[in-house]
């Protein structure tokens, strides 16, 4: 079954739209999109930086999880990392009713109810981080087909990824090149200066003199 026939009309719907933001704005959207459909408190985008797990991009009620975009969190023992390498499933409508993160400390800190969570992967197969939601509350409700749009989100989420470190590396190569120019420029200054004075066409004035008409 494909992941299209599994999501509804409206669903598609929604995940066109985001298709159609900037990569900023497209990775912001995702998460509102994810939230909204899956009813869902707080969702996030981390990168995963050495023994850390960096927010990058959030949306909702993150103070009560005391999770700010921006932070970083040692990776071991998280959710994500969990679920990454296989330890815990991507879907968990009831944390209390998981043995595997029911007695985690930071589901008791956190009073993490619910999960969702996804890896996100880059177009060379190479793991960024993860794409997930939480809530204080059990969402029964949460299925398969919830975890189909976290699924597709996230290339959407990766794609925007790519796009701005496409644009950064732009300007990037956009500086180098100005610099280079003027590097160029003012090189070719000095050598037609030296030209000049060395052919002698450039003489020092006597002091007091008039200057040539």
């Amino acid at each position: 079954m494909s992941v299209e026939t599994d999501l509804s009309n409206k669903d598609l719907g929604k995940l066109a739209e985001v298709s159609g933001d900037s990569p900023g704005r497209r990775i912001d959207h995702a998460i509102e999109i994810a939230r909204e459909i899956l009813g869902m408190d707080f969702g996030y985008v981390s990168e995963f930086v050495g023994g850390e797990q960096i927010l990058r991009a959030t949306s909702g009620d993150g103070e009560s999880f005391e999770m700010t975009e921006g932070d970083g969190y040692p990776l071991d023992g998280t959710y994500c990392q969990r679920m990454v390498t296989g330890q815990i499933p991507k879907l968990i409508p009831d944390t209390s009713e998981n043995d595997k993160v029911r007695e985690l400390a930071l589901t008791r800190l956190s009073a993490i109810g619910s999960y969702v969570g996804v890896p996100i992967y880059l177009s060379e197969g190479r793991l960024f981080g993860t794409f997930c939601t939480i809530s204080h509350n059990p969402a029964h409700q949460l299925g398969e087909r919830h975890l189909r749009v976290m699924e597709v989100l996230s290339h959407i989420v990766a794609t925007g990824i790519e796009q701005q470190r496409l644009e950064k590396e732009v300007e990037r190569l956009r500086a180098q090149i100005t610099n280079m120019t003027t590097e160029l420029d003012d090189a070719e200054g000095d050598r037609r200066l030296s030209r000049i004075m060395m052919s002698g066409e450039f003489q020092a004035i006597p002091r007091g003199a008039l200057p040539p008409e």
